[in-house]
Order: C-alpha cells, then sequence, then structure tokens
C-alpha cells in the first residue's frame, strides 16, 4: 500500500464521490421538479375547456415524466400561443435488461382531444431511435407521422446553485 498501492485507490475514492454527488445531484434536480410539476390530465381538461389556437401538423414533446407537462409546452404556448393539431408526450423508459424485444417497445395512448402518449421501451444496451419508434407506432396503433411536418421539442433544466437546502 504505502509503495504505490494508495494512488489506484485514491483515484477510485475520487471517481467514486464523483459519482455519489452526481447521483445525488439528479435525485435532487427530478424531486424539485416534481414537486413543481404541473399533472398532465387536469391541464389537458382545461385546454379541451379553452381551447388555444390550433396549427396544422403534429409536435412531439420529449419529457422524462409522462404525467407531468412539460416545459417545453408551457413555453411554447406561453410565447407562440398555439398548439399543433396533434401533440405527442414521448417518453424514452430504461430498463435494466440488455434488449428489450420490438413487439414491446412502443405503447401508444390517445388522451384527450388531439393529444397523445408515446412511451418506447429500451435496454440498457441499446440506442433509442426515433424512427424506429414513429414506424412501431404506425404499425401497431395506424398512426402515421409525416416527419417533414413534424416539430420535436426537449426541454432543458439548468442547475443554478442556491443557498437553499433540501
Amino acid at each position: 500500500f504505502l509503495s504505490g498501492g494508495w494512488f489506484p485507490l485514491l483515484i477510485g475514492c475520487t471517481v467514486f464521490i464523483l459519482l455519489m454527488t452526481w447521483k445525488r445531484g439528479r435525485l435532487l434536480m427530478f424531486r424539485r421538479l416534481s414537486e413543481q410539476g404541473i399533472p398532465l390530465k387536469p391541464f389537458l381538461e382545461s385546454l379541451d375547456a379553452h381551447p388555444p389556437q390550433k396549427v396544422s401538423g403534429t409536435a412531439i414533446f420529449m419529457t422524462s415524466n409522462a404525467d407531468q407537462v412539460p416545459h417545453a409546452l408551457l413555453h411554447n404556448l406561453k410565447h407562440n400561443k398555439v398548439l399543433h393539431e396533434k401533440t405527442v408526450f414521448l417518453t424514452i423508459v430504461p430498463h435494466d435488461v440488455p434488449f428489450v424485444p420490438p413487439e414491446d417497445r412502443v405503447q401508444f395512448e390517445r388522451l384527450v382531444n388531439g393529444f397523445y402518449k408515446l412511451e418506447a421501451w429500451y435496454g440498457f444496451k441499446e440506442q433509442p431511435d426515433i424512427d424506429e419508434i414513429l414506424a412501431a407506432c404506425r404499425l401497431r396503433y395506424g398512426f402515421t407521422f409525416d416527419v417533414m411536418d413534424t416539430s420535436f421539442f426537449l426541454s432543458r433544466e439548468t442547475v443554478i446553485p442556491t443557498s437553499d437546502t433540501p
């Protein structure tokens, strides 16, 4: 240990501390987002009661939590004051298996008036593929996407340090 074995141990401890800090930070961030998030179903019902202007095409909002309104949708409504005819909430769900069979990959659900929920499941050795997801949705559920008439939205979370403690 004293003649050089301490160095790999130091490197290992440093990497472990960095990874645990990252994991804790992600947990705190997702907890805060969940607390401040707006539940999807009541939000869609309120949009159904007082619909904004609709434009042609499809919007796909990628979200990590399928039960809350994506921030990108809120910002789109705030700034553009319109919704697309079809709005899809896409969630990629990782699983603790190497591969998910293609027939079990996609789950599609119609919500209210022009809103849909799409979940795609992938194993840890697989890379998510949007074209594959959209093709599976077309084949299994008959829901077609014209990629040239589809807008993709992705929210980004920015961590800002504060003095608040959880």
